[in-house]
C-alpha cells in the first residue's frame, strides 16, 4: 500500500493533470494500533471477570455451605442478644444497690437520752449530791458532838 496516489483531476481551465492525494494510510495504522491496545485491555479484563464469577459461582451454588454460615450466623446473633440482656441486667443491679446506698439511714434504736447519756449522767449526779449531803450532814453532825463534849 501506498501513502500517495496520484489521481487524474481537472484543473479551472479543464485540463487534465495527475493530482497527488495523500491515501491517511499513517493516520489509519496508528488509529488501528491504539483500537488493538485497547482490544487487548479489554480482553484481558473479560477474561479476568470470567474467571471471578466462575469461582464466585462454585462457591455460591453450594447450598449447604450458605445454609451453614446462615445458621452460624443466627447463632452469634443469639448469642449477642443474651448477651446484651445480661449486661442490662448486671448494670440494672448495680445501679439499683448504688443508689439503694446513696442516702444511709442507721436506725439502732438509741434515742436522744441514750445519744447523751442521762440515765448515767442523772446517776452520777445523784451520787455527788448524796456524797455532798453525807458530807454536810457528817461534818455537821460532828460538830454538834463536839459543841456537846
Amino acid at each position: 500500500m501506498s501513502a500517495v496516489v496520484m489521481i487524474p483531476t481537472q484543473d479551472q481551465t479543464m485540463k487534465y493533470y495527475m493530482s497527488r492525494t495523500k491515501t491517511g494510510m499513517d493516520n489509519m495504522a496508528v488509529h488501528a494500533d491504539a483500537q488493538l491496545t485497547g482490544a487487548s485491555e479489554r480482553m484481558e479484563r473479560i477474561e479476568y471477570n470470567a474467571y471471578l464469577a466462575e469461582k464466585l459461582g462454585a462457591n455460591v451454588s453450594d447450598k449447604a455451605k450458605t445454609e451453614k454460615a446462615d445458621a452460624m450466623i443466627r447463632e452469634m446473633e443469639a448469642s449477642l442478644d443474651k448477651l446484651a440482656e445480661d449486661i442490662q441486667a448486671a448494670d440494672s443491679a448495680y445501679t439499683s444497690a448504688k443508689a439503694r446506698n446513696y442516702i444511709g439511714f442507721s436506725d439502732d434504736g438509741a434515742g436522744f437520752a441514750d445519744e447523751i447519756g442521762l440515765v448515767p449522767s442523772l446517776l452520777c449526779a445523784v451520787l455527788v449530791m448524796a456524797a455532798a449531803f453525807a458530807c454536810v450532814f457528817l461534818k455537821s453532825f460532828l460538830s454538834d458532838k463536839e459543841k456537846k463534849i
